[in-house]
C-alpha cells in the first residue's frame, strides 16, 4: 500500500511539472477538476506576440495602395525602464483592438470608431484621399515563432 501511494504521488508530481509547460503538453484539456496545479509564481504568462494597426487607401481613381503600419515606438531613453507614460498610448491601442476583436468587429462600437479615427487621421495627414480600410495583425515577438495572422479587417470607409 505504501508503494502504491508513493508511486501515485510521484506520478502526480511529474504530471504537475509537465503541466507548467503548456506549449508542449495538453494536460489542461483534461484537467477539468483542477487536480493538477499550475504555478504562476511571479506573474502571468508574458505576451508572445504584438498587435499592429495597419491601413490602406483606395484612391479616387480606384487604385488600392499598399498596407502601411501606424507606428508608436520611438527611441526610448534609459529612464523609460522606470517611468514610461507613453506606454499608455500603446495600451489604449491594444485594448481597443482586443475589444473590437471580441465583439467580432462591430462597426458601431466606440473601440472600432477609435481605431478608424486613428487610421483616418494618419491618412489625412499624408494627403491621401478616397476610402480607407484598416486591419489589426498579430505578429510574433520572436523571429521563428509563428506566421503573422490577421485579427480583424474592416471594410472600406469614406474619408471626409
Amino acid at each position: 500500500m505504501f508503494f502504491a501511494v508513493t508511486a501515485l504521488l510521484c506520478l502526480w508530481f511529474l504530471v504537475s511539472i509537465a503541466h507548467q509547460f503548456p506549449a508542449i503538453t495538453r494536460i489542461a484539456e483534461h484537467n477539468g477538476s483542477q487536480l493538477i496545479p499550475y504555478w504562476g509564481f511571479f506573474c502571468s504568462n508574458p505576451p508572445d506576440s504584438d498587435w499592429h494597426l495597419i491601413y490602406r487607401v483606395l484612391g479616387t481613381g480606384g487604385r488600392v495602395r499598399g498596407w502601411k503600419e501606424i507606428t508608436w515606438s520611438k527611441p526610448r531613453p534609459f529612464l523609460s525602464s522606470v517611468w514610461n507614460p507613453e506606454l499608455r498610448v500603446q495600451n489604449v491601442l491594444v485594448h481597443s483592438a482586443m475589444t473590437v476583436h471580441v465583439t467580432d468587429g462591430a462597426g458601431s462600437s466606440p473601440s472600432y470608431a477609435f481605431l478608424l479615427s486613428l487610421a483616418t487621421a494618419r491618412c489625412l495627414n499624408e494627403g491621401d484621399g478616397g476610402f480607407i480600410q484598416f486591419a489589426i495583425v498579430d505578429a510574433p515577438s520572436f523571429i521563428f515563432q509563428k506566421q503573422p495572422s490577421l485579427v480583424l479587417k474592416s471594410g472600406f470607409h469614406a474619408l471626409s
